[in-house]
């Protein structure tokens, strides 16, 4: 399913928040690969275009200060 699909089939059904993940090819995850430079920059263009119009769930480390 692409992405532009999948993210329409979300708001059909209601969804109001949605997240992102970057599986890192590890274990049994090896044989999925990595993503090239390119594809890398394709998908996060993607989630940032989308970002733009739905809202996304961020998630990251918070700053000790």
């Amino acid at each position: 399913m692409s992405g532009a699909r999948a993210i329409r089939r979300q708001h059909q059904h209601g969804a109001t928040l949605w997240s992102a993940f970057f599986l890192v090819p590890t274990g049994r995850g090896r044989r999925l690969g990595s993503l090239t430079p390119a594809d890398a920059e394709d998908v996060l263009n993607f989630v940032y275009d989308v970002g733009l119009t739905v809202p996304a769930k961020r998630r990251g480390r918070s700053r000790s200060r």
